[in-house]
This record gives C-alpha cells, structure tokens and sequence, in this order.
C-alpha cells in the first residue's frame, strides 16, 4: 500500500493548496453576499448563515467559519466515500499495524481471492470499527462548528 502514497508530500500539498484557494475563493463570495444581504430575501446556504449570525444562534453561525465550511462543502460532497478510502489509506499507511490487522481480519472472514457483499461486514468487527474511528477522527464533512455540552 505504501508504494501508491507519494512520499515526499506533494499529494498533501496539492491538497491543501486546492482547498486554500476553494476558502478564499468562498471568501470573496461571502464578502459579496454580505455586502447585498437582504434578511427578507434569503436565496441559498450563505444567506441563511448571514441571517442566523446576528439570531439567537450566533455562536454556531460565526461568519469567520462560513468560507471553510464551504470549501470542506465542496471538496468532500462530490464524492464522500472516495474522501473516506483516501484517509483510510493514509491513516493505516502512517499505523502499520492497524492496517497489518484489517488485512488478516479480510484474509480471516473473506480469504485473499474472495468477493465482498454487504453481510460480510458482520464478520469484520475490527474493519468496521477502524472505518468508524477514520470518521470521528477526520470529520468528514463539517458543515457547522460543534461543541459537546
């Protein structure tokens, strides 16, 4: 699996550079919305937000988080399950270990040529709970700040 992830980064940095511009390109259309926004005349997602930061819910519609949101909108809403195998391959490339344990669970419950169905899951306890900790851990589509109370 490691031989697929470029080792010196410049996947990462492509990355993070795309979603930079996707946040100040959100930036300038936020900035613009906020110079026309008419509270009566809601149209889409940033209106709304601009509403809901001078409402009662102010504190988790801050306009400072709006353009990020957005780009994570925009990045991982194409395709979520390609966003999700991506951190998966990531994270278990950096923990070996994890990934040396999903693959003898695979090769336990389903064997080194077997096909996959929705019902093997049940027999892969370990699998699911390492997909299930990638998607705590990467928080795969944020679209508002969160606090636990």
């Amino acid at each position: 699996m490691n031989q697929h992830l470029n080792r010196n980064g410049t996947d990462v940095n492509m990355v993070k550079h795309t979603f930079d511009e996707m946040v100040n390109l959100a930036r300038k259309i936020v900035n613009e919305r906020i110079e026309r926004f008419d509270a009566n005349n809601c149209q889409n997602l940033i209106d709304f937000w601009i509403k809901e930061s001078s409402g009662p819910n102010a504190e988790y519609f801050r306009l400072k988080h709006l353009p990020k949101n957005i780009a994570a909108l925009l990045m991982d809403a194409t395709d979520p399950s390609s966003g999700l195998l991506y951190h998966c391959l990531h994270l278990m490339a950096l923990h070996r270990n994890i990934q040396q344990k999903v693959c003898d669970e695979i090769d336990c419950a389903i064997g080194n040529d077997g096909l996959f169905s929705f019902s093997d899951r049940e027999r892969l306890p370990y699998t699911q709970a390492v997909i299930c900790e990638v998607k705590r851990f990467i928080c795969d589509l944020p679209l508002f700040p969160h606090v636990n109370r």
